[in-house]
């Protein structure tokens, strides 16, 4: 499982589709997926505390 949220190739899917440009120095999918990492980074320690939630399935806990 990636560290990050996303995939290179949706990335690149929605920028094209949005007539955005991409810097010149993030046209691999190493250098996207470096991007999504610091951007997911970002959002964990953002909103964690606000969206906690709940491991569900095999990750699950009881909770007494």
């Amino acid at each position: 499982m990636p560290d990050f949220y996303g995939t290179a190739a949706a990335f690149t899917a929605y920028h094209t589709a949005r007539d955005n440009t991409v810097p010149a120095d993030v046209d691999t999918d190493a250098e996207i997926e470096v991007a999504l990492l610091v951007a997911s980074e970002w959002i964990d320690a953002r909103y964690r505390s606000e969206f906690q939630g709940w491991k569900t399935g095999d990750r699950a806990h009881v909770r007494e």
